[in-house]
């Protein structure tokens, strides 16, 4: 599951982003990794490096001006910032 929704936030960072889309992908990572520390799962095979990549080039592209003025923005920035403060 985990490598699907990578592979998605990877291939969908474009001019015509789907905001919803990607709020929906953060909000099952995020559902994924509580789920993980809950239940003291580790997932060894899965590239982590390659989520926080990710996430950090999705929030470059994010933080451009006429992106960050959209309120349904803010709500997967928050999503965003909601799965980095699980892991610090």
């Amino acid at each position: 599951i985990l490598d699907v929704l990578l592979e998605f936030v990877k291939n969908n960072v474009h001019n015509q982003l789907q905001v919803r889309l990607h709020t929906l992908v953060m909000s099952l990572f995020h559902r994924v990794l509580c789920w993980q520390k809950q239940h003291h799962f580790c997932l060894k095979k899965f590239r982590w490096d390659a989520l926080w990549k990710q996430m950090f080039r999705l929030l470059g592209f994010l933080s451009k001006d006429e992106w960050f003025k959209r309120p349904e923005v803010l709500e997967l920035v928050q999503a965003m910032s909601t799965i980095l403060n699980l892991f610090i």
